[in-house]
């Protein structure tokens, strides 16, 4: 069985995009066919602060960055396959998020 396509994510993974403080972004994960579980969006949208910390422990007292700036999402079903989330930027940085089921 190829399950290599039977979840597809908006933005694709790899998608940069520039965004500005104050303008919102949808993530959309579709599934191929209905199934039973849940989707969420893990991220570190809205994280900058904790990111900050990180890197400056890592500089100041050579720690290993933990990544507690991640944090998972629960992504509203819109329909048997079709999850969204609608995130607002409201901080300066860089982030990442990808969409899992």
């Amino acid at each position: 069985m190829d399950n290599s396509n039977w979840i597809i994510q908006d933005p694709a993974p790899g998608t940069r995009i520039l965004m500005f403080r104050g303008d919102t972004l949808s993530f959309n994960l579709s599934l191929s066919h209905s199934r039973k579980g849940s989707a969420w969006l893990r991220t570190n949208i809205g994280q900058a602060k904790t990111a900050r910390k990180e890197i400056i422990r890592k500089v100041n007292n050579a720690e290993p960055p933990l990544d507690r700036d991640w944090f998972d999402i629960p992504m509203n079903r819109v329909d048997e396959r079709n999850f969204i989330i609608t995130l607002p930027f409201c901080e300066v940085g860089h982030f990442e998020a990808k969409c899992f089921f």
